[in-house]
């Protein structure tokens, strides 16, 4: 039996054919599985740390890159590929550049992620702040002449409130949707819901509240008192 270095020194030609193939098959292999397709509109989903809130991102969606066999890669939908940029670490508030990286998409095993565009998305991060805050009635309509509202109480008087600290801070009361006094005479209690001022802003318990409104006649203004004239003085003689 021959040995490998007796081999090798022999069938030269054999051995360049051997070669050859090689290579062709490397680069069929190579040129099967290098097709790329681009999946756009792909959703961007960010994790922010816990208590805090997102306030504006600068891409919802990205373009994906994908490389595979033209057969694989045709099969592959938008909702194969789930795009995630993971801020749970992340402790600064404000508004912050992140990058996207092929890493960051979780996709089917056939295909291998490429490219994202955009590469970089910008993440405005606040913090979250609860408080409580006094409900406030909007009243519409009229009363009948001579008809006023005497007293106007809320249960609960306050509701809490909970979203980004920089809407939060700035709430100094709740409105409620518009109550229409159209006609009333007597006192009244009315089941009401709120109005959120903001979408970022939810109500952490109440989203109603119970109005009780008292509708009184209006006392009549007091008379006048009549003008004291003065003495009249008889002229001197």
């Amino acid at each position: 039996m021959r040995s490998p270095r007796q081999w090798m020194a022999t069938n030269t030609g054999l051995k360049v054919v051997a070669i050859i193939l090689a290579t062709v098959s490397w680069f069929f292999v190579q040129g099967i599985t290098s097709d790329k397709r681009t999946i756009e509109n792909v959703p961007i989903e960010v994790r922010p740390r816990a208590g805090q809130v997102i306030l504006q991102q600068s891409a919802a969606t990205a373009s994906v890159v994908i490389r595979g066999t033209v057969e694989d890669l045709r099969q592959v939908q938008r909702t194969d590929l789930q795009l995630a940029l993971d801020l749970t670490d992340q402790k600064e508030t404000g508004r912050r550049q992140f990058a996207l990286k092929p890493g960051d998409v979780r996709h089917p095993p056939r295909v291998q992620v490429v490219d994202v565009v955009p590469a970089v998305i910008g993440v405005q991060l606040d913090e979250v702040l609860e408080r409580n805050v006094p409900v406030k009635p909007v009243l519409t309509g009229e009363l009948p002449p001579g008809w006023v509202i005497e007293r106007t109480n809320f249960v609960p008087a306050q509701v809490r409130v909970r979203g980004p600290r920089s809407v939060v801070v700035g709430l100094t009361e709740m409105e409620t949707l518009p109550i229409d006094l159209t006609g009333r005479r007597i006192s009244f209690r009315e089941r009401v819901q709120l109005a959120l001022p903001d979408p970022s802003v939810s109500l952490v318990k109440h989203s109603v509240v119970e109005a009780d409104l008292r509708a009184a006649a209006a006392l009549p203004p007091a008379p006048l008192a009549p003008a004291v004239q003065p003495p009249l003085r008889a002229p001197p003689a």
